[in-house]
């Protein structure tokens, strides 16, 4: 399964091209951040605002298909709002790495295409 499906993408953005580019400038913006509001949320067992920036995340990630990090960051949301911090911690860091794969694909297929 790919990373990314930016077939998906832009037929979902209604094939404009640059506003596919804006939404993966924004989630290249807004992950690094959300990931760092997770950590402390995970460490402090906020999970309210686990739940917010992992809910956040997913939805970034919806615009372009990344299921495995919408998957993983549903699953945070939902122990967040349930308050189960165990096992978070393992979770976060398998997100950690698929949203690291997600910005690496938006950058080469996304954003490596808008220079041309």
């Amino acid at each position: 399964m790919e990373v990314i499906n930016v077939s998906a993408a832009l037929a979902r953005m209604g094939g404009d091209s640059g506003l596919l580019a804006d939404v993966a400038g924004f989630f290249l913006e807004d992950a690094p951040e959300l990931m760092s509001q997770m950590r402390v949320a995970v460490r402090d067992q906020q999970g309210a605002e686990l739940a917010h920036a992992a809910h956040t995340l997913k939805g970034l990630a919806s615009n372009f298909d990344a299921v495995f990090v919408q998957k993983l960051a549903a699953e945070l949301e939902s122990r967040g709002f349930a308050g189960r911090f165990e096992g978070a911690d393992s979770i976060l860091e398998e997100l950690d790495r698929e949203a690291s794969r997600v910005e690496l694909a938006l950058k080469e297929q996304v954003l490596g295409s808008q220079r041309s």
